[in-house]
């Protein structure tokens, strides 16, 4: 079977000078195309930014406060899932990376059928939940729309729009990272010429604007002079 979940595996347990792939994850790519590895914790944080990844695997000798602070960033801003490969013995690293926000930690003499079985399950769950709500909700990074409950949500924190903010937002956000005209937003919500509605739109884009600044630091509806709106992150 080959998996097309995209998975970023942290190890430190070589050393960032080999930077030799941990023992249990070699053969993966058999199996699986999807591996990234990084080994810092510093490159974790920048490649969970800058790409996009399913689940991580967190190898490392001891997790530092950093590493902490890092998971728990991952999980106040993203719903990516995190499992980490620990001792046996050390049950008081689990304690901690499991209070941090990892999801599951599986024991380093696990053996690499347990783990590729572990993969083969969270992948056909995940499948499940795609087909179950693709057609109903849309993640970006913190932001979930559910377009059935006509609500948006960052951090699960229930963010509050009028029907025509919301309308907005929905159109904005499918279309992330591409213009949306304003002539689009005025026949697809309005249902007018954008002549008779272009201060309407106006007023209502700039309502989102303020209500996502007050709860996001690295989003933004920017304005494309002449043509319309694109939504967008910042990092």
């Amino acid at each position: 079977m080959n998996f097309h979940e995209r998975i970023l595996i942290l190890s430190d347990r070589n050393g960032d000078a080999n930077k030799e792939q941990p023992v249990w994850s070699r053969g993966l790519k058999e199996e699986y195309s999807g591996l990234v590895y990084c080994y810092s914790v510093v490159d974790l944080a920048k490649q969970v930014m800058s790409n996009s990844f399913d689940l991580i695997f967190i190898d490392i000798q001891k997790p530092s406060e950093y590493l902490v602070d890092v998971i728990k960033y991952i999980r106040k801003t993203t719903r990516l899932v995190i499992w980490s490969i620990v001792d046996d013995a050390k049950e008081s690293d689990v304690v901690m990376l499991l209070k941090a926000g990892a999801d599951n930690c599986l024991k380093r003499s696990s053996s690499q059928e347990v783990i590729l079985t572990q993969i083969e399950v969270f992948s056909r769950r995940k499948q499940l939940d795609r087909l179950c709500v693709e057609k109903n909700q849309l993640q970006l990074n913190s932001f979930l729309l559910c377009r059935d409950k006509r609500e948006l949500y960052c951090h699960d924190d229930l963010v509050v729009t009028t029907g025509i903010e919301f309308e907005l937002l929905n159109m904005l956000m499918t279309n992330n990272g591409e213009v949306v005209s304003r002539e689009d937003i005025a026949k697809s919500i309005f249902k007018r010429n954008v002549l008779y509605c272009s201060q309407s739109i106006n007023m209502h884009i700039s309502n989102i604007r303020r209500k996502l600044r007050a709860i996001s630091n690295n989003v933004t509806i920017k304005s494309v002079r002449g043509n319309g709106y694109i939504f967008v992150f910042d990092f």
